[in-house]
């Protein structure tokens, strides 16, 4: 393992995808079920809560857990792999899946808030929604800082040492 390959943009994946995987389990939605009459205390309110998993619904969570696994998969092929092609490759992927997943969580939590059918006057959004928003943002800007890095000047990124071959002999 060389963990002095890490830089910026691996570091940006890394945390973000801690924060996206946390988030996916906090509250992202809160119903607010009941009449309260005016001038009352809320007592016939009940507030119900959803995660992540189950009001983002499964293709965006499919999606949200595709960005985390690209994300953490670039921090350990970076760490453990020396040719740099796989890592680049990975890089691209995180980048693409994470601006795509960011679009579309942005578009969920801004626009289109679960309501559970209760209207949007019934429901709220949580820290969780924020927080999804927030680690796949940073996955996607760690891995355009990462595809961004070239890392030239790195011994492993040197072209191989090759021994040069003869020519062949004229005819």
């Amino acid at each position: 393992m060389h963990l002095h390959r890490l830089r910026l943009g691996e570091i940006t994946a890394a945390i973000g995808a801690v924060v996206l995987i946390t988030s996916l389990f906090l509250d992202w939605v809160e119903l607010t079920v009941g009449a309260v009459p005016s001038g009352s205390a809320a007592d016939g309110v009940v507030r119900v809560s959803e995660s992540g998993f189950s009001s983002a619904g499964w293709l965006l969570v499919a999606l949200l857990v595709i960005v985390a696994a690209l994300a953490i998969a670039l921090v350990v092929l970076t760490v453990t792999l020396e040719p740099v092609g796989l890592t680049m490759s990975v890089t691209v992927a995180t980048a693409f899946f994470g601006i795509i997943a960011a679009v579309v969580t942005a578009l969920r939590v801004a626009l289109f808030q679960p309501d559970g059918g209760l209207g949007d006057s019934f429901a709220s959004m949580q820290l969780g929604a924020y927080l999804t928003l927030l680690g796949v943002v940073l996955c996607a800007a760690g891995g355009w800082i990462t595809m961004r890095d070239e890392r030239m000047d790195a011994p492993y990124s040197a072209a191989p040492e090759l021994e040069p071959r003869p020519a062949p002999p004229v005819a």
